[in-house]
């Protein structure tokens, strides 16, 4: 069953995730990488990509068979959904609404503000870092987050994060030549969040 709730596309018996960030093209190759590999791993999971609303960016999200919500003015493209985030608290509504599994902020400012909204309503949020120096937004995000996944071990005494944080390298789309039982980067971070939405769903029925 599907129903549109002021621009965003509900459906039921689904596994939300909310990937944020945008802006910077690793940001969106590294939350490409990500989906794809939970893709594999959740049945019925939905993706849904939170993003700046550049017309390459949104393409790229909606080639890979995702569905892209922009900040801002739409994209080219009838796959995109727009909000306009007219004002504060416009975020927390959608997550209201798409009750997702885990948020995972990609970095950047769209990263920080949909992950503040997610840590604010207590759904699991999980924080990507590739650089070595910890940018300022993983910084405050990290005492919000369930789970913080670096590229780099040396990040890791930069932040004080009240989770767990795991050096998982920086998350690439999965080789064609790749062998079954291949581990990469993006696998990893998957394997890891699809733990912590299971940690959460036990917690939830306990």
């Amino acid at each position: 069953m599907r129903s549109l709730v002021e621009g965003v596309m509900m459906q039921g018996a689904t596994t939300n995730f909310v990937l944020a960030g945008g802006s910077e093209a690793g940001l969106l190759l590294t939350g490409l990488a990500i989906a794809d590999e939970l893709r594999a791993l959740v049945p019925q999971a939905r993706f849904l990509f939170s993003g700046s609303g550049a017309a390459d960016e949104c393409r790229r999200v909606c080639h890979a068979g995702y569905e892209y919500l922009a900040f801002g003015s739409p994209p080219n493209s009838r796959r995109a959904w727009r909000w306009p985030w007219s004002g504060r608290g416009e975020e927390r509504r959608v997550l209201k609404r798409l009750q997702p599994a885990a948020v995972i902020s990609l970095g950047g400012a769209i990263g920080e503000t949909i992950g503040n909204a997610a840590a604010g309503l207590g759904l699991p949020l999980a924080v990507l870092e590739q650089r070595a120096a910890a940018s300022p937004a993983t910084q405050r995000l990290a005492a919000k987050a369930s789970l913080v996944c670096l590229g780099f071990e040396e990040t890791r005494h930069r932040l004080a994060a009240k989770c767990p944080v795991r050096v998982t390298g920086i998350p690439v789309a999965r080789p064609a030549t790749a062998e079954a039982g291949w581990l990469g980067a993006a696998a990893h971070v998957a394997d890891l969040i699809r733990d912590l939405v299971s940690c959460e769903a036990r917690r939830r029925v306990a």
